[in-house]
């Protein structure tokens, strides 16, 4: 993606996947917009509802399969790399609260075995 790419739009949060082929920008204006590197132009763009022009987080998680992001109206959006319809939202206290900062992690499960 050139520098000129970059300047065409209005970007928040950007986030890599571990193993530096998919990247996710935050649109201002649209949601979340998903790059397969080293394509210039979004493969998909996930719809995330804005009123207020603030940087929110956008993740990667479960690897690639999942995508979070974020909102300026408390809720938190969970898509399917596949579909761009979230599967998910999840909702924050207070209808003023902006989720700005998402974090995942991997779980594992230790297994006791006697």
């Amino acid at each position: 993606m050139t520098a000129s790419h970059l300047k065409s739009f209005r970007s928040g949060h950007a986030s890599i996947c571990s193993e530096g082929r998919l990247l996710l920008i935050e649109n201002l204006s649209k949601g979340i917009d998903l790059y397969d590197l080293p394509r210039s132009a979004p493969a998909c763009t996930f719809p995330v509802p804005t009123k207020k022009r603030y940087t929110k987080d956008c993740i990667f998680a479960e690897g690639t399969l999942i995508i979070a992001g974020g909102s300026d109206h408390r809720l938190v959006y969970i898509f399917s790399i596949d579909h761009s319809e979230p599967v998910q939202i999840l909702k924050q206290c207070g209808m003023s609260t902006l989720v700005q900062a998402l974090d995942v992690s991997v779980l594992q499960l230790a297994m006791n075995l006697h």
